[in-house]
Order: C-alpha cells, then structure tokens, then sequence
C-alpha cells in the first residue's frame, strides 16, 4: 500500500488573538446575543470586515479567541488593555472599574486551536445588521488608545496561551546605568559597614511609674468594710447565726472573730447600709495582702474536719469487712450473685498434642500432627468398614461375601477364529476363517 503523501501546509492568512475577560461580563459563547456584542466592540476597534471567527472552550469562561485577518490595519490597536469606562459611552457602575486584556495567542493556525478543544462559531453578516458606529453604545472615533499589561500568571497544570506584548507597540523602560554591586566585594563590605555606623541606637525612653517604695510608704491602707455571715462547720460542737460586724483595720485581727475577709477585688465597696465608710467611691491606693498565721490556722480547721469524718467512714467499714472474713460470711456465695450465674465456657481437652512441640498443632502447619490426624482418620474408617462387615454377615450369612449374577452376553473372540469377532462362548467358528 503506498504511502499516504503528506497534507500541504494551509494558508496562513490569519492572525490568532486571546482576550483575557472579554466584553461583555460574564460572556457566554452560547448565547447568540452576547456573541453579537463581543463582535460589535471588536468591530469598534477594527473594521467589521476584517473579524473572521470566534473561539470558546466551556472550561475557561473568562478567555476567547478571535481570528482577525492579517491584513487588517488596524491589529495592533487591539492589543494592549482595553478599560471598559474608555470605550464605553455610558457605563455602569460595576463596568468603570472593569478592563480586557488582549494578547497574541500561541496557536498560529485555526486546526491547532479547535484541536485544544476550542469550539469555532464563524461571524456573519446578519449579527452587524444593527451595528451603528456612531450613535452605538461603543466610542468609535477614534477608539481611545489601549494600555500595557504584563502576562496573566501561568499555572503547573495551565498551558500559557498569552505571549508577551511586542516592545514595537508597547516599548520597555530602559534599564538604569547605575552599576551593580556585588555581594562580597569591597565596595559592597565598605557601604554596608558605613550604613551600620551611621544607625544611632535609640536610647531607651523613660516611663514614669511609681516606685515600689512610695506604694508602701503611703501609710495605712484603708479597705471597704463589708458584711459576711459567719460560717460553721458541721463537725464542731457549737454553732452560731450571728452576722459579723465590719472589720476595722485598726483593731487587732487576733481578737475578731474567725472571718475570712475577701480580696478587695471581689467585693463592691459600700454594700453594708449601716457602715459608716460606705460609698460610691473607691480607693485606688494598691493594697498588700499579707498571709498570717491566723488565715493558715483557719484553713487547717476546715480541712481536718472534713478528713477525720471521712477517716471515720472508712474506718468503720474496714472493720465490718474484717468481722465478715472471720465469721465466714465474706466468701460465702449470696443468693443472686452475678459470678456464680455465669455459664460455663466449654473447654476442648481432646486435641492431640504433639510429641514434637508439646502443643495442639495445626495439621496444616505441623507435619507431625498432619499425620497424626490423617492415622486418626484411617483408624476411623477402618473401623466403620469392620461394623459394617460384621452387620452384614450377621444379617445373610456369606461370610460378608454377596454373589451377583451377571446378566447378558459378554464380547470376545469366538472358539475357532482366527480373525474377526464372535459372540464369545456359545458360537463355534471355522477353523479357517473367511472362505
């Protein structure tokens, strides 16, 4: 079979261009309306005529592709970025602030493109049949000046389909004359001892506070007054309802009742009506908590009473414990006992052990137990086989021997052949055969 010859290159008399966020917002290919748009603003920019088709693949909304005629004048007035409130006549809100990139696309022919899986929608005549370039919503002449714009950001599973604007259309900034330093050399060891020299360090601000010595300086510390009732414990002997009257910080703390003042911070000053030192105000002076012997003598007492109770408890109960176990009673088993009606776990002890392992081996891993258990098997159908003998000797009398008569002829040679067949035992044959 000859070879197929090879398919002559196309024509290449188009140009293939990539607009990133394409008018209108949100386009949809789909809708023949929303394409008649995008192909009016082109139109606005180059002539109606030189638009040959448009491109769109369902995965990437915000990209189309255009192909423009190669000899449209006007190419390179596309490129560049498009600010929609420039082009527009009368834009929305939400459109001054929106803006289209157009690129050159990487792909040079129509077939390269449609096999990425981009979908073709040819122009026509029919969608300008409306288009007015001069009352329509699109700025026309001229069509304002398009901007530069650097490449959208490529992705590891994104093909870049943008290539870089021509510096002819959008010139580069020239690089600065001023001449590079490089790291490690003198001139860059000198500038950056010079910068560290010139660094003054800034000396540390001083905060005004007071001293620790004037707080304690300052004199008696007055503290609110407030009413507590008194506590009792339930192991002491005497109880009292009695409200503790308020404390007052000249008097001895020895010779007041067992009260434990709160902490300044809990408790709102003036809340007794008879105090003479309630208030709305409160004292900022900052207040030292002392820890004395009376407060520690205090929270003793609270907690050995509640101990020794406890201790009584247990106490009790480990000796009624003790005269149970020497009556006997302790390990008798009570009516009901949850132990004693729990069923019995079955237990196989008829496994053979093994000789070899001192264990129940599994027949399939130990080969000494693999022929224990198979010797055990044929014991066991020799045995069934010597029942059933003697079951049928008892029952006929043969001696476990049944005679069966055989029915019907058997096949063989015949007596007298030489060659052939016969039926064998009761014909006679010739003795020299075929005649």
């Amino acid at each position: 079979m000859p070879k197929r010859e090879p398919t002559p290159p196309l024509e290449d008399d188009s140009k293939f261009l990539i607009i990133n966020y394409p008018y209108p917002l949100h386009a949809n290919m789909t809708i023949e309306t929303e394409r008649v748009e995008l192909a009016h603003w082109i139109a606005s920019c180059i002539a109606k005529d030189y638009l040959v088709a448009i491109y769109y693949k369902p995965s990437a909304p915000n990209m189309v592709i255009i192909e423009v005629m190669k000899g449209c004048p006007r190419l390179n007035a596309l490129l560049g970025a498009h600010k929609w409130r420039e082009f527009l006549r009368r834009p929305d809100p939400d459109q001054a602030k929106m803006e289209s990139r157009i690129y050159y696309c990487r792909f040079s022919t129509g077939r390269e493109v449609q096999k990425y899986g981009w979908r073709r929608i040819d122009v026509w005549n029919s969608w300008f049949k409306n288009y007015d370039p001069i009352n329509g919503p699109f700025v026309t002449d001229p069509y304002p000046r398009a901007g530069f714009c650097g490449v959208p950001p490529e992705t590891q599973t994104d093909y870049g389909l943008c290539r870089p604007l021509p510096t002819g259309v959008f010139p580069r900034p020239r690089p600065s004359n001023k001449p590079s330093i490089v790291p490690g050399s003198d001139k860059y060891v000198n500038i950056k001892e010079a910068g560290q020299q010139s660094i003054v360090a800034p000396s540390p601000t001083k905060q005004s506070g007071m001293s620790w010595a004037s707080i304690l300086s300052a004199g008696t510390v007055h503290r609110p007054a407030v009413e507590l009732p008194q506590t009792t414990s339930k192991t002491s002997s005497t109880s009292s309802s009695s409200v503790a009257s308020p404390i007052d910080p000249s008097t001895d703390r020895h010779s007041v009742n067992k009260i434990i003042s709160p902490p300044p911070g809990l408790s709102r000053p003036g809340l007794s009506e008879d105090s003479p030192q309630a208030s709305s105000e409160w004292d900022f002076e900052p207040t030292s908590s002392l820890v004395t012997p009376y407060d520690s003598s205090i929270k003793v007492d609270i907690i050995t009473s509640g101990l020794e109770a406890a201790a009584i408890n247990d106490y009790e109960k480990r000796m009624s414990n003790r005269d149970k176990e020497s009556s006997g009673e302790l390990g008798r088993p009570q009516e009901g006992d949850y132990w004693t009606e729990l069923p019995t776990r079955p237990v196989d002890w008829d496994k053979p052990i093994c000789p070899e392992h001192k264990v129940a081996c599994r027949a399939g891993i130990c080969k000494i137990m693999d022929e224990m258990v198979k010797k055990k098997k044929r014991e066991a159908q020799a045995a069934l086989r010597q029942k059933q003998r003697q079951e049928s000797t008892n029952g006929n009398g043969n001696d476990g021997w049944e005679v069966v008569k055989a029915k019907g002829q058997g096949r063989g040679r015949g007596k007298g052949w030489t060659r052939g067949q016969g039926r064998g035992g009761r014909s006679q044959g010739r003795k020299g055969g075929w005649c």
